[in-house]
């Protein structure tokens, strides 16, 4: 009797199986430019400091991807740098805001963040599908002042925390510190870049970085193996750019 009801727990004992392993989300960069100091000249014609403003970077990502994460930088700041707010959102091709994609940035789950001096700082990951050779606005408002030593570029630049709206009231053109240095996706493409270095200004004497990286595009194609992302890095508008493969 009791080797028989041992034998009956031993078939009622469920048997533990491991669990398959979650695989890792696989990022990789679909945007990026360098930080760089600044000159004094340069440093000069940007103007006043932010404060209490919302300035919006536009960036085009380089890859489809199902996640999203931004990185901001204060790598060569002396002092902590301040985010009150953050956003993204897709931009059409006239430039205007997409109804229904602003999604808000967040930084452990806090909508802003104080990012140290000499350092960079990642958003959280954000669920949703970003489209290769799409333009995306990211703002960012700057509660206090400040003038990060960072890419310098042209962007939309609006009073107050303007970060919940699409489209921007009483904002103006101007160039100012860009912090967003990358924009980083989980996407299942391969990672295969073309880089082409050059000037991307036709008007200065140079190498042509789009001439070279048309005939370094058509050789790879003819060649068979075209490159999901393609770079030029030069000296024109921000240093670097990325497009998606056609």
């Amino acid at each position: 009797m009791k080797k028989i009801l041992h034998m009956m727990i031993g078939v009622a004992t469920p048997t533990l199986l491991a669990a398959a392993p979650v695989p890792a989300d696989r990022w990789v960069s679909a945007y990026g430019n360098a930080p760089i100091g600044y000159e004094p000249a340069i440093r000069d014609a940007l103007g006043a400091p932010l404060k209490d403003q919302t300035v919006r970077q536009i960036v085009r990502v380089a890859a489809s991807g199902t996640k999203l994460r931004v990185r901001l930088t204060n790598e060569l700041g002396s002092t902590a740098l301040r985010i009150g707010a953050a956003s993204i959102v897709e931009l059409d091709r006239a430039g205007l805001p997409v109804a229904g994609t602003r999604h808000a940035l967040l930084f452990s789950g806090a909508p802003g963040a104080v990012i140290p001096a000499g350092a960079p700082m990642l958003t959280d990951a954000l669920s949703m599908v970003a489209k290769p050779g799409v333009d995306y606005g990211v703002s960012v408002y700057f509660p206090e002042t400040s003038t990060p030593p960072a890419h310098a570029q042209m962007a939309d630049v609006a009073p107050g925390d303007q970060t919940a709206r699409g489209v921007y009231t009483g904002q103006v053109r101007k160039r100012v510190p860009a912090i967003v240095a990358r924009i980083d996706l989980v996407s299942p493409e391969a990672s295969r870049t073309l880089v082409a270095f050059g000037d991307l200004d036709h008007r200065r004497r140079g190498v042509d970085a789009r001439r070279v990286y048309e005939l370094a595009r058509s050789a790879r194609a003819a060649a068979g193996c075209p490159a999901r992302r393609q770079v030029l890095v030069g000296r024109q508008r921000g240093d670097q750019r990325q497009s998606p493969a056609a």
